[in-house]
C-alpha cells in the first residue's frame, strides 16, 4: 500500500514545462500564416515588360519591410510554430508524420529565406542603379541575381515547403485532438499559397488567411482542457486513491 500511495502522490495533473511552452509558441504558426497573406497583397511589376515600374516598386520602404519583417522574420516564426506543433504531437498517432514534416518544412524555409534575402537587399540596389540612369546595368544585375542558381534553390525550397506543410497538416489531423478540418485546411491552403505565386495572384492572400484560420484552430485545440490532459491526470489520481485502503486514503488526505 505504501508503494501505491507513493504512485498517487507522484502523479501531477500539470503538463511538463516543454509542453506548456509549446502551447504558447504554437501561436507563432497562425502569425506566420497571416504574415504570408499580408506580404502578398501587392506584387512587383514584371521587369521584362516594365523595368521602370519594377525599379520604382523595389526601392520603396514597404517592399523592403515586407521582405525583412514579413518574409524573413515570418519564416523564423513559422519554424518556431512548426517545432511547437511537433512537440505537442509527441505521443499521438501523428508523431512520426510530424517529425518528417518539420524536417522538410525546416529545409524549405531555410532555402527560401535566401531568396527573400536577395529580394530584400539586392533588388533595392538594382532599382537604385536604374534610378541613377544606368538602366542597362540594372537589368543585367537583375538577370545575374535571378539566374538558374537562385531559381533552382527556390524550386527545391518550394517543394520541401509544400511537402512539409502537407505532412504537418496530416499529422495534426491524425492526432485526434485537432479537428480534422483544421489539419486538412492548413495543408490544402499551404499548397494553394505556394503554387499560386504568379498565375493566381489574388489567391495567395486568401490562402494565407485560410492557413491562419486553420492554424488558430490547431493552436486552440492544443490547450490542456481540449486535449484532456489535466482531466486524465486527475482521473489517474482519483483512481489510484480509490484503489488504496481506507488507512492509506486517510493518510493521503492529511498530506
Amino acid at each position: 500500500m505504501i508503494a501505491t500511495a507513493h504512485s498517487a502522490t507522484a502523479v501531477r495533473p500539470r503538463a511538463p514545462w516543454g509542453q506548456r511552452s509549446a502551447r504558447r509558441w504554437i501561436w507563432a504558426l497562425p502569425i506566420w500564416s497571416l504574415l504570408l497573406a499580408l506580404t502578398t497583397l501587392t506584387h512587383q511589376p514584371d521587369p521584362d515588360t516594365d523595368f521602370a515600374a519594377y525599379a520604382d516598386y523595389v526601392t520603396t520602404t514597404p517592399f523592403r519591410a515586407s521582405h525583412i519583417l514579413g518574409s524573413i522574420a515570418g519564416a523564423a516564426l513559422g519554424l518556431v510554430g512548426a517545432f511547437a506543433l511537433t512537440m505537442l504531437l509527441t505521443g499521438t498517432r501523428g508523431e512520426r508524420t510530424a517529425l518528417r514534416g518539420v524536417g522538410l518544412f525546416t529545409l524549405g524555409q531555410t532555402l527560401t529565406i535566401s531568396v527573400f534575402g536577395a529580394a530584400a537587399f539586392a533588388q533595392p540596389a538594382i532599382g537604385a542603379t536604374a534610378h541613377r540612369g544606368d538602366v542597362e546595368l540594372a537589368a543585367a544585375l537583375d538577370d545575374l541575381v535571378y539566374g538558374p542558381p537562385l531559381f533552382a534553390t527556390a524550386a527545391v525550397g518550394l517543394l520541401a515547403l509544400i511537402a512539409g506543410t502537407v505532412l504537418l497538416g496530416r499529422a495534426a489531423t491524425a492526432s485526434r485532438f485537432v479537428a480534422p478540418w483544421a489539419g486538412r485546411t492548413f495543408a490544402a491552403a499551404g499548397v494553394t499559397f505556394y503554387l499560386t505565386g504568379l498565375p493566381g495572384l489574388v489567391l495567395q492572400p486568401i490562402a494565407g488567411v485560410a492557413m491562419a484560420t486553420a492554424a488558430i484552430a490547431i493552436a486552440r485545440a492544443a490547450r490542456p482542457h481540449r486535449r484532456g490532459e489535466d482531466g486524465r491526470a486527475s482521473a489517474a489520481v482519483t483512481g489510484v486513491v480509490t484503489a488504496t485502503s481506507p488507512q492509506t486514503r486517510s493518510r493521503l488526505a492529511d498530506v
